[in-house]
C-alpha cells in the first residue's frame, strides 16, 4: 500500500477510480439521510403522533387529513407536511382552551 506524507502526517494513497467511487456512494447516502420521508404509512403516522387508527380514518372521512396510495389498509400513505400541519393546528386549538 503507498502512503505519502504531508507536513508530518501520513495518508494512504487511494486510486483515483476507488476515490470516485467512494465519493459517488458517500453522494448516494447524503441524498437518502439529508432527505427525511414525504409521506408515512398509517403505522409510521400512528407511531409518530400517538393518534390511534380509527382517529385517523374519521381525519380521513372528515377530510382533515388526505390519505394517499390506496384508500385501506397497508397502501394508506400520509403526506408528512399535511400531518404536521394537521398536528401544529391541534396543539394550538388545545392550548387555546
Amino acid at each position: 500500500m503507498e502512503t505519502r506524507e504531508l507536513r508530518g502526517t501520513t495518508f494512504i494513497a487511494i486510486p483515483e477510480e476507488r476515490l470516485r467511487r467512494i465519493e459517488s456512494g458517500l453522494a448516494t447516502i447524503e441524498r437518502y439521510v439529508s432527505k427525511e420521508k414525504a409521506y408515512l404509512t398509517l403505522q409510521e403516522a400512528i407511531t409518530r403522533t400517538g393518534l390511534s387508527r380509527s382517529t385517523f380514518y374519521r381525519l380521513f372521512n372528515q377530510g382533515k387529513l388526505t390519505p394517499h396510495g390506496g384508500g385501506s389498509g397497508r397502501n394508506v400513505r400520509i403526506n408528512v407536511e399535511e400531518l404536521d400541519e394537521l398536528m401544529s393546528s391541534k396543539k394550538g386549538a388545545s392550548t387555546e382552551k
